[in-house]
């Protein structure tokens, strides 16, 4: 399960993400490892919402 929230921050906002069941994953696949989940979070806020929000 992911849960967003947004909070005021001066003249914009931040955003935390939670992601709650990633620990029932298998262990032995890279694409669940905590690090690359990271990865693609960061990915996806900093750079695919930014451009998105953008247009």
């Amino acid at each position: 399960m992911v849960t967003y929230e947004l909070f005021e921050e001066n003249e914009g906002c931040k955003i935390r993400v939670t992601a709650t069941g990633v620990e029932s994953f298998p262990s032995d696949v890279p694409e669940f490892r905590r690090e690359s989940c990271e990865g693609g979070w960061k990915y996806f806020i900093n750079q695919r919402l930014k451009e998105y929000l953008e247009k």
